[in-house]
């Protein structure tokens, strides 16, 4: 299903290896991927997977030279390059995956601070943690624009893991545009919906699956956390212009 000695494309990388609840990685760690762009937009989080790699490549049959991470994140257009991303600061007691939810939406990092609260005892409440949310700016660009900037082709998957926004990049995105169409429309794309408003992942959905001409995208698998599509060629088919 993903082509030969293609790139693999991480949006929302967090440090790419080292996630116990990481979707794919235990899936593409055996591929011969040609390049690999992790992808990452808090800072800190970005500078330690940039030590790790560069210590230790995570994709061993992958030249080592071209896993890159690039620091930025990955927004629906170009309108705003600059934007505030919100992390919750490092606090004794918080799940592992705390660091995963840092965003571009203070909404989405304040989500879970009740849950956190509530397994911390006495320790902190949501007011407390909400004051632990801090703010920094950071470049934002479309998908689109990323993996031209870098070079990237051929890419072979495509996972897209921007806490909050990845129905809303998947819906902004042409898929049956000259530049999809060819070396970059991913072969397999995953993007996880669990945190999606309602309207925005019928919109991912419907982009995805709406093309009767050239190429579109086939649901393959659905978990609670992330859809998996894969990459279909369609022509003009008698059956769907019949119906």
């Amino acid at each position: 299903m993903v082509p030969e000695n293609s790139s693999l494309v991480v949006v929302g990388a967090h440090l790419f290896g080292d996630d116990p609840n990481d979707p794919i990685y235990s899936s593409v760690v055996s591929l011969a991927w040609s390049s690999a762009l992790l992808v990452e937009a808090n800072p800190k989080v970005a500078d330690s997977l940039r030590a790790r790699v560069s210590a230790h490549n995570p994709l061993p049959l992958a030249p080592h030279r071209e896993v890159r991470v690039v620091h930025q994140g990955v927004c629906p257009d170009d309108t705003k390059k600059i934007q505030p991303f919100y992390t919750l600061q490092e606090t004794p007691g918080l799940p592992f995956w705390a660091s995963q939810i840092g965003s571009f939406s203070r909404e989405h990092v304040e989500l879970p601070l009740g849950m956190f609260a509530s397994t911390m005892g006495h320790k902190h409440t949501v007011n407390s943690l909400r004051e632990r949310i801090t703010v920094q700016s950071v470049r934002c660009t479309s998908l689109l624009s990323l993996l031209q900037r870098r070079g990237v082709t051929r890419v072979g998957l495509l996972l897209i893991d921007a806490e909050g926004f990845d129905c809303d990049i998947v819906a902004a995105q042409d898929w049956s545009s000259k530049e999809w169409v060819g070396d970059l429309g991913p072969a397999v794309l995953v993007f996880e919906w669990k945190n999606c408003k309602p309207e925005a992942y019928e919109k991912a959905m419907a982009n995805l699956l709406r093309h009767k001409v050239g190429i579109g995208y086939r649901l393959i698998a659905e978990t609670n956390e992330n859809a998996f599509f894969s990459r279909v060629q369609r022509r003009y088919a008698r059956d769907d212009m019949r119906r």
